[in-house]
């Protein structure tokens, strides 16, 4: 009786490792993609990343920010991204920057055009849906507030614009 527990209770142990090894994990989601509209179709022109990485000028932090719109200018500090009513617009740090979060994306002034909606955070990236009657021929402050891995906290104040949609 003894001989056959030990036997059998092999056996289950062998077949619980043959199990564990032959079931393959469930595929975990991308974190970037689950959040979602997070994956820019290139084609899709309602959608903007704006990317950002740290920079060092004279000893100072500063911010180095693109767009998905204009991938090769980049600026420093003062990027000023043109977007229009019913557009989606993300921030995402550059994984190999300095940045360790980005801690909030907020409008300037309290009687914001463009942020009537609040900014959505999820996983470090952070989404605005511009209203889609928002007013052309407006250009908005806002801040963003990040974290280095090294070096404190920082705001930095770029802008967002509506052109004229007549020109």
């Amino acid at each position: 009786m003894k001989r056959n527990l030990i036997v059998l209770t092999g056996i289950v142990f062998v077949l619980s490792i043959l199990v564990a090894v032959g079931c393959k994990q469930p595929k975990q989601t991308d974190t970037r993609e689950a959040f979602e509209g997070l994956a820019i179709d290139p084609n899709d022109t309602t959608k903007v990343r704006i990317y950002l990485q740290d920079t060092t000028i004279g000893g100072s932090v500063h911010l180095l920010m693109y767009d998905s719109k204009k991938p090769g200018d980049a600026v420093v500090d003062s990027l000023v991204t043109e977007v229009y009513g019913g557009y989606t617009v993300f921030w995402d740090r550059v994984l190999s920057s300095n940045i360790h979060k980005i801690n909030d994306v907020r409008p300037v002034e309290d009687s914001s055009q463009i942020f009537l909606e609040d900014v959505i955070e999820y996983r470090n990236v952070f989404k605005l849906d511009i209203p889609s009657d928002v007013p052309d021929s407006i250009e908005e402050k806002y801040e963003i507030e990040i974290t280095l891995k090294d070096s404190g906290t920082w705001v930095i104040d770029p802008y967002l614009r509506i052109p004229n949609l007549e020109e």
